[in-house]
């Protein structure tokens, strides 16, 4: 994820931290300790553990937010330096329906991504064969994908499609989705 100001945002997945890349070439960890793990709400994002973060984006608001599937949560670090669950609650099962706040659980997160259009945040449930929205009151939509791997839908709508671990999700500047569908071997795109 790059920033406004040019600066690059990248996770390591092996060494569970966060790294910034400034326009100047100059690197520092905006997250994590070099352990994986989770050590509560609220933390400074430099002295508290994440995990494994696959995916980043900023929110409607510049904040970061970080895809962590080990830990079945998005984490959002606030321009003040302090992190913080977005979504999920750490649980795999039962998922949160659609509908019911995303503070429930969500699964194994892959991919999140800002539908520019909207403001609001979708994420990639690879386990569960979704794509998923949080809406602006908090809740929670499925908006491609049955929940059953396949492949299937394409040309019809998105609560119809079948896919095969949904992941890389990205948004055209007029709000089209665009995501990787592997075990499919395909791009495909959704416009909502």
């Amino acid at each position: 994820a790059v920033d406004g100001a040019g600066d690059a945002y990248l996770g390591d997945f092996y060494q569970a931290v966060l790294w910034k890349v400034a326009r100047d070439g100059t690197t520092s960890v905006v997250a994590g300790i070099g352990s994986a793990g989770y050590d509560g709400e609220g933390l400074p994002a430099a002295t508290s553990r994440i995990s494994n973060v696959t995916s980043i984006a900023f929110d409607a608001s510049g904040a970061l937010v970080l895809a962590e599937p080990a830990l079945a949560r998005l984490r959002r670090i606030a321009a003040d330096g302090s992190i913080s669950t977005l979504a999920g609650n750490g649980a795999h099962e039962p998922l949160a329906l659609d509908g019911e706040l995303a503070t429930g659980p969500l699964g194994e997160v892959d991919t999140v991504a800002l539908d520019p259009t909207t403001g609001l945040l979708w994420f990639s449930a690879q386990g569960q064969f979704t794509i998923r929205r949080i809406n602006a009151d908090g809740t929670l939509s499925t908006m491609v994908g049955t929940g059953v791997e396949g492949f299937a839908g394409d040309g019809g709508s998105g609560a119809l499609a079948e896919l095969g671990l949904p992941a890389d999700l990205a948004f055209t500047d007029e709000g089209i989705l665009l995501f990787a569908d592997p075990r499919n071997q395909r791009v495909r795109s959704y416009d909502p």
